[in-house]
């Protein structure tokens, strides 16, 4: 009987230490953020991590509009915290390199357009002959 409760203890010790280390990074998008800008999860949200923020997305050539006119014109300390709550997930996976997706779509896109402009000017260009 002993050993059955020491047994159960131990599982339960080691579920409540190992999920809570699991899952920091997991639900916390904005954690996972300061990381990949070699941050503390503790880090003040200020211009100093702004400035830090476009200079590696610059690095990557990555043109973010949201913030594209500098901390003090998108609104200071308040709105950049705003912007990090709501764009930490999409920019943790853009700094991961997972844009290959979005370019593709895009490029999709693209040749879409292309080939309906082509298509268009043959329909003109076929009228006009007639």
């Amino acid at each position: 009987m002993r050993e059955k409760q020491s047994l159960i203890k131990f599982i339960l010790i080691i579920f409540m230490v190992f999920t809570p280390i699991t899952n920091l990074n997991a639900d916390n998008p904005k954690g996972k953020l300061f990381e990949l800008l070699g941050l503390s999860e503790n880090a003040s949200v200020n211009e100093e991590l702004f400035d830090l923020l476009v200079e590696k997305l610059e690095e990557l050539g990555i043109e973010e509009e949201d913030i594209s006119d500098g901390y003090e014109f998108m609104g200071g300390n308040k709105a950049f915290k705003t912007y990090l709550n709501k764009n930490a997930t999409r920019l943790v996976k853009i700094m991961q390199g997972e844009t290959e997706v979005e370019e593709k779509v895009v490029d999709e896109l693209v040749q879409k357009e292309d080939g309906f402009l082509f298509e268009k000017f043959d329909a003109i260009e076929s009228s006009e002959k007639k």
